[in-house]
C-alpha cells in the first residue's frame, strides 16, 4: 500500500502541484534564477474576472447536465441490454464502445462536418433553421459532450447487473411484489453507488474535455473553462500562472461533486457479492413491449453512433477539404496515400502508440485494481485519499497533466522531458484514476466475509486477488483494460506535449493532417486505428465471457415482464 501511494504521489501528486503552484509562485520554475516568492496576482485577476467567472459557471452547468442525462441514459440502457431478452444486445453492447473509442475531437469533427451550416445533412436534407441554431448552442455542446460520455454510467451499469442477486427478487416475489416494484424498491436503490460513481466521472470528464471546447464549443463562441487554461498555456505571452488558478478552480468544482458521492455512499451498506448470491433471471418481453423497446434502442444507437460514425466514415472517403462541400465524389484516395511511402511517419505512429497503450493499460490495470482492492477494504482515510486524488485527476484536462510534467521533468536533477519515459509516466497518470474509480465501485459489492473466509483457510493476499477478487470482476477488468488502451491510443494532449522528437504518436499525426486541411486523410487515419481497436475489444469480450465462472454466465429460466 505505501507502494502504490507513493506511485500516486509521484505519477499524479507532483506534477500537478508543480502546475497549480503557479497560481502562487509563477517563478518557481522559471529558467533563470528561478525563486519562491508568493505572488496571487493570478488568482486574484481569474476570480474577479467575468470572462473567466462565464467560463467556470457555464463549465459547471453543462458538465451537470450531461452527467444527468448520461446517467439515465447509460443507466437504462444498460438495464434494457442486460437484464432482458431484447434481440441483438451484443450488438448494442458492442456499439457502446465506438464513443469511448473515438476521442472526443473526431466526434466533434463528425458533428461538425454533418450538422454545420451548408454541411453534409444540407446536401441531401433541407437544413431545418432550428437544427443549426440548437447545433450552435450551449444545448447542442452538451448533447455532444452527453452523448459522448453515456458509454461511462452503461459500463458501470452493466458490471454490477450480473452480481444484483436473485434471492432478493425471489423474496420480495413471495411476497407478492411485482416486477416494477422489485426494481423501485430494491434493484434501483442498490445501483445507487454505481449511478453516483458513473455521474461523477461523466461530470468530471465533461467538465476536462478538451476536444469538444477547443472545437465545437470554441467556434460557437461557448468558451469553457478548459479552453481557458488552453489558451493561457499557448497565447503569447505565456500565461502559466493564469492557467494554475484556472486548474484549481476547476479541482474545486470536482471537489464538491465527490463530496456529494461521498454523502450518498454513507448512508446504506451495497454489498451484494456474498456466499447465498443466486443469479438474476432474465425477463421475458412481451411483443409489443419488445418492439417498442427495440425501436427505442435503434433510434438511440441512429444517433449516438451512426451520425456522428457515418459522417466521419463519409469524410474520409472525400477528397479535398471537409468543410464548404460543393461536390460528392466518393474516392479511396485517402486510404490509398496511407499505404504509400509518403505515409511511413503516421503508420509509424499507429504502431508506436499501440505499443505505448498496451504498457500502459496492464500497467494501469495492474496497480488500479490493487490500489482500489486495499482502499475499499481498508476504509477509511485511505479510501477516502485514493477517490479523491482518482477524481481530481480524472477532473484535470490532460494539457494541464502533461504541462505538470513538463515543470516537475525538466529541471535539473529530473530531467526526463522529452524521453519516451515521460510519455509513458504521463499515459499511466492518466489511466491510472479510471481503474481506480471503476474498481472502487465494483469492490463495494464485495462482501468482506469472502475475504474473511479465504484468508481463514490460510490464503495469503496474491491467492485472494487471483483466485477471488480477479475471477469475480474478470470482465469489468477487461472492460477497462480495453478502455485505458483505446483511450492512450487516441490520447491527444499529452502526446502532444511530451512525444520525443522524430517519434511522433497516432494523434499527434492525425491532428497534423487536420492542421494542414487534410481532414480526408487525418480521417482515414483514425478510422483505421479504430477499426483495429474495436476488433480486439470484440474478441477479447468473446474470451472473457466464455471463461467467467459458471456462476456468473447461469441463467435462471427467464420470467415474463
Amino acid at each position: 500500500m505505501l507502494f502504490g501511494i507513493t506511485a500516486l504521489l509521484v505519477l499524479i501528486v507532483y506534477p500537478l502541484a508543480s502546475i497549480v503552484i503557479q497560481a502562487v509562485f509563477p517563478h518557481l520554475f522559471a529558467p533563470q534564477h528561478p525563486n519562491a516568492s508568493f505572488d496571487p496576482a493570478a488568482l486574484g485577476r481569474v476570480l474577479t474576472s467575468p470572462t473567466d467567472y462565464h467560463m467556470l459557471v457555464d463549465s459547471v452547468a453543462l458538465s451537470l447536465g450531461a452527467a444527468i442525462f448520461s446517467s439515465i441514459a447509460g443507466g437504462a440502457l444498460a438495464v434494457v441490454l442486460g437484464r432482458t431478452d431484447l434481440p441483438g444486445r451484443g450488438i448494442f453492447a458492442a456499439l457502446a464502445w465506438v464513443n469511448l473509442l473515438a476521442p472526443s475531437f473526431l466526434l466533434a469533427e463528425g458533428w461538425t462536418f454533418l450538422l454545420q451550416h451548408g454541411g453534409l445533412l444540407s446536401q441531401f436534407v433541407p437544413e431545418p433553421a432550428w437544427m443549426t441554431n440548437v447545433f450552435s448552442s450551449p444545448w447542442g455542446v452538451g448533447a455532444i459532450l452527453a452523448l459522448k460520455f453515456y458509454p461511462f454510467a452503461f459500463l458501470t451499469v452493466s458490471a454490477a447487473l450480473p452480481w444484483l442477486g436473485g434471492e432478493h427478487e425471489a423474496v420480495a416475489r413471495t411476497l407478492g411484489a411485482t416486477p416494477g416494484v422489485v426494481w423501485r424498491r430494491i434493484f434501483i436503490p442498490l445501483l445507487i453507488p454505481f449511478l453516483a460513481s458513473a455521474a461523477t466521472i461523466v461530470f468530471a470528464d465533461v467538465l476536462s474535455d478538451f476536444g469538444v471546447a477547443v472545437t465545437v464549443a470554441e467556434s460557437h463562441n461557448f468558451p469553457l473553462l478548459t479552453y481557458g487554461i488552453y489558451s493561457s498555456l499557448y497565447d503569447q505571452p505565456t500565461d502559466f500562472a493564469g492557467a494554475g488558478a484556472l486548474a484549481l478552480l476547476l479541482g474545486v468544482a470536482v471537489a464538491v461533486a465527490l463530496v456529494g458521492q461521498l454523502l450518498i455512499l454513507r448512508k446504506n451498506r451495497y454489498a451484494t457479492i456474498h456466499a447465498g448470491f443466486r443469479p438474476p433471471a432474465p425477463y421475458r418481453l412481451r411483443p409489443k413491449v419488445r418492439i417498442a423497446l427495440l425501436a427505442a434502442v435503434i433510434a438511440f444507437f441512429a444517433v449516438a453512433v451512426g451520425a456522428p460514425l457515418g459522417s466521419m466514415l463519409l469524410e474520409s472517403f472525400l477528397k479535398g477539404s471537409a468543410y464548404g462541400l460543393v461536390y460528392l465524389k466518393p474516392t479511396l484516395a485517402n486510404y490509398a496515400a496511407l499505404a504509400g511511402p509518403t505515409a511511413q511517419v503516421a503508420v509509424s505512429a499507429l504502431g508506436y502508440s499501440l505499443r505505448l497503450a498496451l504498457v500502459t493499460a496492464t500497467a494501469a490495470l495492474a496497480l488500479g485494481t490493487l490500489l482500489a482492492y486495499f482502499g475499499t477494504q481498508g476504509g477509511g482515510a485511505t479510501g477516502q485519499f485514493l477517490q479523491g486524488i482518482s477524481l481530481w485527476t480524472i477532473s484535470v484536462p490532460g494539457i494541464i497533466l502533461a504541462a505538470g510534467y513538463v515543470f516537475a521533468w525538466n529541471h535539473r536533477g529530473f530531467e526526463l522531458y522529452g524521453t519516451v519515459f515521460a510519455l509513458s509516466l504521463c499515459y499511466l497518470a492518466g489511466g491510472l484514476p479510471y481503474v481506480l474509480r471503476f474498481q472502487m465501485g465494483s469492490l463495494t459489492q464485495l462482501d468482506r466475509r469472502l475475504v474473511a473466509a479465504a484468508r481463514v483457510q490460510g490464503a495469503g493476499l496474491g491467492a485472494v486477488l487471483t483466485r477471488v477478487v480477479t475471477p469475480l470482476l474478470a470482465e469489468g477488468a477487461v472492460s477497462l483494460w480495453l478502455f485505458v488502451l483505446a483511450g492512450t491510443t487516441f490520447e491527444l494532449p499529452a502526446s502532444e506535449f511530451l512525444y520525443p522528437p522524430g517519434h511522433p504518436t497516432l494523434a499527434v499525426e492525425v491532428n497534423h493532417f487536420f492542421n494542414t486541411s487534410s481532414y480526408g486523410q487525418g480521417m482515414a487515419l483514425a478510422i483505421l486505428a479504430a477499426a483495429l481497436l474495436i476488433t480486439v475489444v470484440l474478441i477479447l469480450r468473446l474470451v472473457v465471457r466464455r471463461r467467467l465462472p459458471a456462476a456468473v454466465r447461469a441463467q435462471a429460466p427467464a420470467r415474463t415482464f
